[in-house]
């Protein structure tokens, strides 16, 4: 195995189109074994899946392509099969949204770094 390959178990997409503002976060959990891949848009993330497995995608909701872009992207991966648990880390954080979200079939919703990750470590005690 090259040292650019992670198991899927351990790989996560974080799709946001100014990914800076997540560095700290993504260095932790990098420092806790995860792998993290980045897509600036919808398409690219969409690209990205079809080609790869990942534990989960983070998704930011508002990208130039439109402010529900978030909604889309689960919405697009669920509809051609793709379960990979997806989890939006958002500026906003309502309970309207958290709500919408479980109905798109998130697996969360938050804008607080400390329990993104704690999502994140929820989904890897969760059997799949």
């Amino acid at each position: 195995m090259t040292p650019y390959r992670y198991e899927s178990g351990r790989r996560i997409l974080w799709v946001d189109d100014r990914p800076n503002d997540n560095r700290p976060i993504a260095a932790h959990l990098e420092r806790r074994g995860f792998h993290i891949s980045y897509a600036l848009s919808t398409g690219l993330a969409l690209v990205l899946l079809s080609k790869n497995k990942y534990f989960a995608v983070i998704s930011d909701m508002g990208r130039p392509e439109g402010i529900r872009e978030g909604f889309h992207l689960l919405d697009s991966m669920r509809g051609r099969d793709d379960q990979t648990p997806v989890i939006f880390y958002a500026s906003l954080d309502a309970p309207a949204l958290r709500e919408e979200a479980a109905l798109h079939d998130a697996q969360g919703c938050t804008n607080n770094s400390a329990e993104l990750i704690q999502l994140i470590e929820k989904l890897g005690n969760c059997p799949r």
